[in-house]
């Protein structure tokens, strides 16, 4: 399942009950429920879905072990099977946070600047930080200069 991805499908799942059996669906972390998944049956074929709003990250754990138990009655007796089922987690390209940003200018006139038709200096100064996610990710800074001329 795509990491960020709240609601993610993972999978049909699938039993093998006598037809027209009726079949109960639980998700398991070790042998307490797992809250992030539920198995929808809306659409007839049962699915394995992320609840809404919840979504895995690569990051913290590239993948995930859920246990499914399907239990349901054939011949008189209550049948359950139980398995284990690895999850992947796929990694996505996550968007890159720029931190800080604060930049300082000043406008420093004539004051160690060459006799005219010299312009005045304007100094601009700061700084800002990167946070990704996503380890190993090279990123670049282009900055730019636009000047005006003036008159008076």
């Amino acid at each position: 399942v795509a990491e960020n991805a709240a609601g993610a499908v993972v999978g049909a799942l699938s039993v093998a009950a006598p037809a027209g059996t009726a079949v109960a669906w639980e998700v398991l972390n070790g042998s307490l429920p797992d809250g992030r998944f539920t198995v929808d049956t809306t659409g007839g074929t049962p699915v394995l879905r992320l609840q809404p709003g919840i979504t895995l990250d690569h990051e913290a754990q590239a993948s995930v072990t859920v246990t499914l138990r399907a239990t349901f009655e054939a011949g008189g007796a209550s049948v359950s099977y139980t398995r284990d089922l690895p999850i992947a987690v796929q990694d996505r390209n996550e968007p890159v946070a720029i931190t800080g940003g604060t930049v300082s200018a000043a406008l420093v006139e004539d004051r160690d600047v060459p006799a005219p038709p010299a312009l005045p200096v304007l100094t601009a100064t700061g700084g800002f930080g990167f946070s990704d996610p996503d380890a190993g990710t090279r990123h670049g800074v282009t900055s730019g200069f636009v000047s005006a001329v003036s008159s008076d």
